[in-house]
């Protein structure tokens, strides 16, 4: 397929990067603010050295062009979706149905196959733990610190540590173990305590 060359006054095309004299002047359709210096040549000839100088000698320029004809994918995307909806890996085999279209522009379908060599199937989720240790409360809001107004001020930190190969919850001293190793899902708690602090913000503004 010929495309014709691209002109700087058609509006079908947009120069995407340019170089002028080993300078990038044009970058990803941005100019780069960059220009080079106007330089001198010498040219010697039979009786004398003749010299030319100029702003510039080389540009090269890269552009992008729309054209008038269109692509159509459906037929691609059709044998795509035949196969994806059809393949099945067994052991070290994968099955699929192919509808492809042949030299002579009629479509045929085909059962193929391959091979692999199949690897480990992967856990459903990582093995973890949920552990908390207490600690004693230094915060100190507008009226003090909270030992003058609570009874006492100890809490606890907790924590999720991920289980080692022995499916042991690798715990510190003075931890204790609330979730022992398994698919923990802490989504409700973790959006119930964003959806508090949200509305703390709320309060605080």
């Amino acid at each position: 397929m010929n495309f014709p060359l691209p002109n700087a006054s058609d509006p079908k095309c947009t120069i995407n990067r340019e170089t002028v004299d080993a300078v990038v002047t044009f970058q990803n359709f941005q100019p780069t603010g960059l220009s080079p210096l106007p330089s001198c040549r010498n040219y010697p000839t039979p009786t004398t050295i003749v010299t030319r100088c100029y702003d510039w000698w080389k540009k090269e320029r890269n552009y992008f062009c729309t054209g008038e004809e269109t692509f159509d994918f459906s037929e691609g995307l059709e044998r795509f979706k035949t196969i994806k909806d059809t393949a099945e890996a067994e052991g070290g085999t994968l099955t699929f149905t192919d509808y492809r279209k042949t030299s002579t522009g009629e479509w045929v379908t085909e059962q193929q196959s391959l091979s692999f060599t199949p690897g480990e199937q992967p856990a459903g989720c990582e093995m973890a733990c949920k552990t908390r240790k207490p600690k004693e409360s230094a915060q100190v809001g507008i009226t003090g610190h909270q030992g003058d107004i609570k009874t006492q001020t100890s809490t606890y930190e907790f924590f999720y540590r991920p289980c080692d190969e022995g499916g042991n919850c690798p715990t510190e001293a003075g931890e204790e173990i609330l979730k022992d190793c398994q698919c923990i899902n802490e989504f409700a708690e973790a959006a119930s305590i964003l959806a508090v602090m949200n509305e703390a913000g709320k309060d605080l503004i």
